[in-house]
C-alpha cells in the first residue's frame, strides 16, 4: 500500500509541476510586451509566470523529498543487502544518478526563469535623457521553463524508478536451488 502511495504522490506531484513550468513558459514576459520609457528605461508587465515557476519548483522539491524520505537510507546502505538481485542494482544505481544529475539542472532553471522574469513594474534602465549607455531590456529567453519541465518529468519518473527498483520483488524469489512460488509452493529443478 505505500509503494501505490508514494508512486500516486511522486507521479502527480511531478505531473503538476511539469505542467506549471509548461504553464510559465505561456505566460512569461516577451520583448513586444515590455513598456519602453521616454527615458530609455523599461517597465515589465505582471505575469503569474513567477507565480507558476516558483510553484512548479517548490513541487518538485517536494517529490523528491518524498522518494528520499520513502526510500530511507541513500544508495550506498543499500549495496550491503546480499540477496539484492546485481540488475535491480543497476537500475538503481542508474536511476539514483541521472536523476540526481537532473534534479539540481531542472530546479535551477525553474528558478532561474522565475527571477528573470520577475521584474513587476519596476522602471529598469537609464533615468536621465542624458544617460549615454544604451539601456537592453532583459527578458526570459525561449525554452527556460520547458526544458526544465522536461527535466523535471524524467527526474521525477527515475527518481521513481530508484524507488520502485528498491522495493523487494513480488512473485517468484530465487532461494538457492529452489524457487519459492507466493501461494507457499515449492518447485524443485529437474535433474536427470
Amino acid at each position: 500500500m505505500k509503494v501505490v502511495v508514494v508512486c500516486l504522490l511522486v507521479s502527480s506531484l511531478g505531473l503538476l509541476s511539469a505542467g506549471l513550468a509548461f504553464a510559465a513558459e505561456i505566460t512569461k514576459i516577451k520583448a513586444s510586451g515590455i513598456i519602453r520609457t521616454r527615458h530609455g528605461g523599461c517597465m515589465y508587465p505582471r505575469t503569474p509566470t513567477s507565480l507558476l515557476g516558483m510553484l512548479s519548483a517548490l513541487l518538485f522539491m517536494l517529490a523528491h523529498a518524498v522518494v528520499v524520505e520513502a526510500s530511507g537510507d541513500g544508495i550506498c546502505c543499500k549495496v550491503r543487502r546480499r540477496n539484492h538481485c546485481y540488475a535491480h542494482w543497476t537500475i538503481e544505481s542508474i536511476c539514483y544518478v541521472v536523476s540526481c544529475v537532473m534534479f539540481p539542472l531542472a530546479f535551477l532553471l525553474l528558478l532561474h526563469g522565475t527571477f528573470l522574469n520577475y521584474q513587476g513594474w519596476n522602471m529598469v534602465g537609464a533615468t536621465s535623457p542624458h544617460h549615454l549607455v544604451p539601456c537592453y531590456c532583459d527578458v526570459v529567453g525561449d525554452g527556460i521553463f520547458s526544458s526544465g519541465a522536461v527535466l523535471v518529468l524524467l527526474s521525477s519518473f527515475l527518481a521513481l524508478g530508484y524507488y520502485l527498483a528498491l522495493q523487494p520483488t513480488m512473485g517468484i524469489l530465487p532461494v538457492g536451488d529452489l524457487l519459492v512460488v507466493r501461494q507457499g509452493i515449492v518447485i524443485g529443478r529437474l535433474e536427470l
